[in-house]
């Protein structure tokens, strides 16, 4: 009778434990289900605030998609909530763009999937100056040194040094205008495609690779500058005295370094007064992406004379006297650009070197259209309240 009260006794601990189990299991599982769709509502809606904010970006210009109100019109949402997801839950809650100031926009999207929302904003700045327009454009910090004479406007993304700024100011006259892009406004410059043209244009010229130098000891200055298009995989160096003439574009992949005076187009040359041709000759270095010191600038150390566009990816110093008719432009790239001109430089806008882009290569400087769908560059991303 004992033994029977035992067994009974510990069938009902045995099931008591079980239930327990059974129910910790049961809450443990259902706790993992809902943490699990909690996930994947938080993912779902993220993708559809992303899918949202990208639909934007290509549709910011165009008015036909926005309203009164500055938000994505309904029709265009529900496209977006049905090529998306198909969950009766899933709504992408709203679009909504706006103008921080001149050159800085920002975009919000908010989606929300059963119950779960995620909201994205994107900021960025506008592409609305041509870096071409300009005597001096630079896609970070312009050095002016002592002496400059400008004739023709100036940007820079990132502002201005000055060695001597009340000499520079007084130097540079009431009708030229100084833009502080302020980390905000990003040029337009000469896009991938546009280079891989005027590569492709140089290696095709003649049918074979005569202007296009693979080694150093391919260099042949006397082919540059002749109505033609001299495309350079080494980098150029000139001690002393590189004199170039004429029409045409060099495109350096890698760097230029002159130590002292280099000559474009200059017909005469009387003590300070130097006399151009009418001739314009672009020199455009790019990086040639070995991680080499200097890569993708133009240094010239004493002594530039030049008539033309001067463009470099990642920089131009020139660091004593200096004369330029034409275009001094430098892009931002993985190398902080800046130009330096320490003493006596003098520079004059003329944009006659847009000529040759438009016959040559059917590239019109004067409008530069990019191929990209905007105008527009991200300057940050973020989650708030998330």
């Amino acid at each position: 009778m004992n033994n029977d009260g035992y067994a009974l006794f510990l069938s009902f601990i045995i099931i008591v434990a079980l239930v327990i189990l059974t129910v910790s299991m049961s809450l443990l599982l259902s706790g993992e289900m809902g943490f699990t769709a909690q996930n994947l509502n938080q993912t779902r809606a993220f993708y559809l605030a992303e899918s949202g904010l990208e639909f934007a970006t290509a549709a910011f210009y165009d008015e036909y998609v926005w309203n009164a109100d500055s938000l994505i019109k309904s029709e265009y949402i529900t496209d977006l909530e049905s090529n998306f997801y198909a969950g009766s839950n899933t709504n992408l809650n709203y679009i909504e763009k706006e103008q921080i100031d001149s050159y800085t926009l920002k975009l919000t999207s908010k989606a929300t999937v059963n119950g779960v929302s995620r909201t994205i904003v994107n900021v960025f700045g506008e592409f609305s100056l041509n870096a071409f327009d300009y005597s001096f454009a630079a896609g970070s910090k312009i050095h002016f040194g002592n002496n400059p004479d400008i004739i023709g406007n100036v940007f820079a993304t990132d502002g201005f040094e000055y060695q001597a700024i009340q000499n520079f100011l007084k130097k540079i006259g009431d009708d030229v205008e100084l833009i502080d892009g302020k980390g905000k406004v990003f040029l337009k410059y000469l896009d991938d495609t546009q280079i891989e043209k005027i590569k492709e244009i140089a290696m095709a010229d003649t049918g074979d690779t005569d202007y296009v130098f693979e080694t150093t000891a391919d260099i042949d200055l006397s082919k540059i500058g002749n109505n033609n298009i001299v495309y350079s995989r080494v980098d150029i160096f000139g001690a002393n005295n590189l004199v170039l003439n004429g029409e045409g574009i060099l495109l350096v992949e890698g760097k230029i370094v002159v130590d002292n005076n280099l000559e474009v187009n200059v017909a005469s040359e009387s003590g300070n007064d130097i006399v151009f041709t009418d001739d314009d000759l672009t020199i455009i270095v790019i990086p040639a992406g070995d991680g080499g010191h200097d890569d993708g600038k133009i240094i010239i150390k004493n002594n530039l004379y030049y008539k033309g566009l001067l463009y470099a990816e990642n920089g131009i110093e020139i660091k004593n006297n200096a004369e330029v008719t034409g275009s001094i432009i430098t892009k931002n790239g993985s190398i902080l650009p800046y130009l330096n001109s320490n003493n006596n430089f003098t520079a004059i806008y003329d944009n006659s070197y847009f000529d040759f882009f438009l016959d040559k290569l059917s590239i019109d400087l004067a409008e530069n259209d990019s191929e990209s769908s905007n105008n527009l560059t991200l300057i940050s991303w973020e989650e708030p309240n998330n």
